[in-house]
């Protein structure tokens, strides 16, 4: 029988979990722009199929934690994108640790968190590595070290995207936990981009340009980059990369 799927608000975050019942190790997940956690089940299973207890959590402003449709929070966020996107990822960023010490209370202080996210929640699990204690690996799928986004284009027309201006709380979060910025804490990490070759809105130049300041010459070095021929940003909302995730030695079953 699979296991149930539970829900939860730790500190105010929305959360979903399962978990087998002698788990190996903790897998939390944070969606793309505009998913829930109800959305992340493929990533949840295949997670699952390897023996981890398995946490989904619902981004700043998504889900239950929101109060518009998905073309409501589209518009706002991209009319001025430093302002609202730097914001949902900073605060989402800071959940995850305590996210991370609600899930090793609930299923075991000596087991390994991992990290996934898509897209901006790609963005999120990387900012907020630093601060989970013990972290074993990040999974960025299309997403970023660089909130900057140099070279962002629009997903539909291809035009590249007016970025705005941060607003104080926005530029603090930026300033504070923009990865590329402040590469030092990720030299004792496992960070694994996967990126798509094609993709103009999350371009891979910034991962190439992290990899090179955090590996600092080792090889191999902390982060890696695995790169998708010919695909673009939306091709991955197909959940194909999903053997692509590097767990390390917990993948194991």
């Amino acid at each position: 029988m699979a296991p149930a799927t539970n829900t939860e608000t730790v500190d105010g975050v929305p959360l979903l979990w399962r978990a087998p019942v002698a788990p190996t190790a903790i897998l939390i997940h944070v969606p793309a722009f505009g998913q829930t956690k109800e959305q992340t089940r493929p990533v949840l299973d295949h997670a699952l199929s390897l023996g981890f207890a398995v946490i989904a959590i619902d981004a700043y402003q998504h889900g239950a934690r929101g109060t518009e449709d998905r073309e409501a929070l589209t518009r706002r966020v991209f009319a001025n994108f430093r302002r609202e996107m730097w914001t949902i990822i900073g605060e989402t960023a800071l959940d995850v640790p305590r996210i991370a010490e609600w899930a090793r209370a609930e299923f075991g202080a000596e087991f390994p968190v991992h990290l996934t996210g898509l897209s901006m929640g790609g963005d999120v699990v990387v900012a907020a590595a630093p601060f989970v204690d013990g972290v074993a690996s990040v999974n960025a799928v299309v997403a970023t070290p660089d909130w900057q986004r140099p070279g962002m284009r629009d997903i539909a027309s291809g035009d590249l995207v007016p970025q705005g201006t941060p607003d104080a709380k926005a530029r603090l979060f930026f300033e504070r936990l923009n990865p590329i910025d402040h590469p030092g804490p990720f030299r004792k990490l496992r960070i694994h981009f996967i990126l798509g070759e094609l993709d103009t809105h999350v371009p891979p130049e910034a991962a190439y340009r992290f990899q090179g300041l955090v590996n600092d010459g080792q090889e191999p070095g902390p982060v890696r980059i695995t790169l998708k021929a010919g695909l673009k940003h939306l091709d991955f909302v197909a959940p194909s990369w999903i053997d692509d995730l590097d767990f390390g030695a917990q993948a194991s079953r």
